[in-house]
């Protein structure tokens, strides 16, 4: 079987809801944070699908950079209280970004 050529990114019919999807956290999700048992705080594990998965993807959190993925795009953040803005970016540019909050616990 032959390789079948890449989509053409000029096409109208490539939308990045197709390519590039947030998995988790949901949009608005409020999460809690708990404590392990030594006392620090748990972290959070973000996951983003794309359609190819072995594209890279950068990851920023609240304007700052975390990372990059291939392959299994997931990233664990240690989160602080209040709102925070996830964006994720692939190699051609496509964007998308998750909103959410976070408490931790006393």
């Amino acid at each position: 079987i032959e390789n079948v050529p890449l989509h053409n990114p000029a096409c109208p019919a490539e939308q990045n809801a197709d390519v590039l999807e947030i998995i988790y956290p949901t949009e608005n999700a409020r999460l809690w944070i708990p404590r392990e048992y030594g006392g620090a705080y748990q972290k959070v594990t973000c996951k983003a699908a794309h359609r190819h998965s072995s594209v890279k993807l950068f990851w920023y959190l609240d304007d700052f950079y975390l990372g990059e993925t291939v392959d299994k795009h997931v990233m664990s953040l240690d989160l602080s209280n209040g709102r925070h803005t996830l964006v994720i970016v692939d190699a051609a540019g496509r964007r998308v970004t998750r909103t959410f909050y976070s408490t931790r616990s006393e």
